[in-house]
């Protein structure tokens, strides 16, 4: 059941979020609670990958949003990757999604204090 409700956020944050995207569906998204982080993005194989499914749906969406924003901009939290999280949040928040772009923006602003990103909100 899990995998299935994995799967299926990942084609509503695709559907939502990201619509110009991976149009021909050769992304796929899977869990595996071996990885050192709790989501990773990989290129080569196309493959978003997270940790864990948390219980909270918003939770589930911000680990997807996170991963995606790398998947169409860079392996890095750059200014292009941050950019793509800061269109996330501002959709969530126009479709009326207050928890979900606040949790974006919490996970800049967490990647900001930790040095992990070069400029803050230029």
């Amino acid at each position: 059941m899990s995998e299935e409700r994995l799967k299926n956020s990942f084609e509503i944050v695709k559907r939502n979020f990201f619509p110009e995207w991976d149009l021909e569906n050769n992304w796929v998204v899977r869990k595996d609670r071996k990885i050192h982080s709790q989501g990773l993005c990989e290129r080569s194989t196309k493959t978003i990958t997270i940790r864990y499914i948390p219980y909270n749906q918003n939770r589930l969406y911000w680990f997807l949003i996170h991963e995606i924003c790398h998947a169409v901009s860079t392996d890095s939290h750059s200014r292009e990757w941050e950019d793509q999280m800061l269109k996330a949040s501002k959709s969530a928040r126009k479709n009326g999604n207050d928890e979900l772009s606040r949790m974006i923006l919490n996970d800049l602003e967490k990647l900001h204090r930790r040095g992990e990103l070069d400029e803050w909100f230029r």
